[in-house]
């Protein structure tokens, strides 16, 4: 499986695509995206009215979703909340706290994924805010 995320960053008007991307390097440069060497990331500035568009090239061309990039760091942060738990439980192997930290885990988890639903309201409205308003 391919790993790549992209996001969009609305102070800087850049959209950005990163990770293995190399089988994507033509799609990418037929959207119009430039190879960033330092960062090591593909950018491509775009217009708050553009967004909604560009997003929607990307999501469709490339098969990944666009995060608005504050959003992102707290997906980020809560899928690491997740993975650590996931770590704890498994050193607790016969443990009698192990049932307890996994009605956390639980619970944890139904939470992330009632705010990644949520998160990706807000982005859609975030885009479309961006398009409704830079016309």
């Amino acid at each position: 499986m391919t790993k790549i995320k992209a996001w969009y960053n609305p102070p800087a008007g850049i959209l950005v695509v990163e990770g293995d991307t190399f089988q994507f390097k033509e799609a990418l440069k037929s959207l119009g995206f430039k190879w960033d060497s330092v960062n090591k990331v593909w950018k491509k500035d775009v217009s708050p009215r553009d967004v909604a568009k560009a997003v929607k090239e990307v999501q469709e061309k490339l098969g990944v979703k666009v995060y608005h990039e504050p959003l992102r760091e707290a997906v980020d942060c809560l899928e690491y909340v997740s993975v650590v738990l996931q770590g704890v439980i498994m050193e607790l192997e016969g443990n009698k706290m192990r049932n307890e930290v996994t009605k956390i885990f639980e619970a944890v988890d139904t939470a992330f994924k009632e705010l990644r639903e949520k998160i990706n309201e807000i982005e859609l409205s975030l885009f479309n805010v961006h398009v409704e308003g830079g016309q």
